[in-house]
């Protein structure tokens, strides 16, 4: 069997199973990043990859892998507030707000251009260069839109808002169960690993990589 490669699941593969509820396997993660979670089994689905191919993990693999990807979208549950969809400025009145008809009369134009440009490129080099500098234009115009700048600022926020919560250590209450489907989804995987682990020299080789 492969490793998964964080401390947390190494020190889980080290005990006899069902010596470890769940919620006690979460408390090894205190203090870790959501980050270095994700990193991990991104880093574990690419061995994954390497070793079996495009056909995927199989048996004990497949299931430590999916452990994996399930304990990663739980320390992530919380990102979808964050970052919500649909987007604050994809919405009627976050546009109605920032003069968005403005924005989307110049889209209209710059897709135009694009027409343009393809006809220039038949016509040569100086009606190609006239279209491109038409082009630069209108795109510096949409740049410079209300609605462009208030997307742009509110997107910004988005991700510094996506960023710190990735970087910042997690707390006991960040892994406990919250009735969340993201618990639920783990949980299950979660009995099903360690309902039949296999000895410790079934799985001793390979890389570790820290959280």
């Amino acid at each position: 069997m492969a490793r998964l490669y964080t401390e947390g699941v190494n020190a889980l593969m080290e005990l006899p199973a069902g010596d470890v509820t769940l919620d006690q396997f979460l408390q090894l993660f205190v203090g870790k990043t959501v980050k270095s979670v994700l990193d991990d089994a991104s880093y574990l689905r690419l061995y994954m990859g390497n070793k079996y191919g495009f056909g995927g993990a199989e048996g004990s693999d497949s299931d430590i892998q999916e452990l994996g990807n399930k304990l990663s979208n739980f320390v992530n549950r919380r990102v979808s507030e964050l970052y919500p969809s649909p987007r604050e400025y994809e919405l009627p009145e976050f546009k109605e707000a920032n003069d968005f008809d403005e924005y989307q009369a110049l889209e209209k134009q710059r897709h135009g251009i694009f027409r343009d440009l393809i006809r220039a490129h038949r016509e040569g080099p100086e009606a190609r260069k006239a279209v491109e500098d038409k082009k630069r234009v209108i795109e510096d115009k949409i740049r410079n839109t209300q609605y462009s700048k208030a997307r742009h600022k509110r997107t910004q926020e988005y991700e510094a808002a996506v960023k710190q919560y990735h970087n910042t250590p997690m707390t006991p209450e960040d892994l406990s169960n919250d009735g969340s489907p993201e618990y639920k989804a783990l949980e299950v995987v979660y009995n099903r690993v360690t309902g039949g682990l296999p000895a410790r020299s079934e799985y001793d080789e390979g890389p570790v990589v820290d959280v």
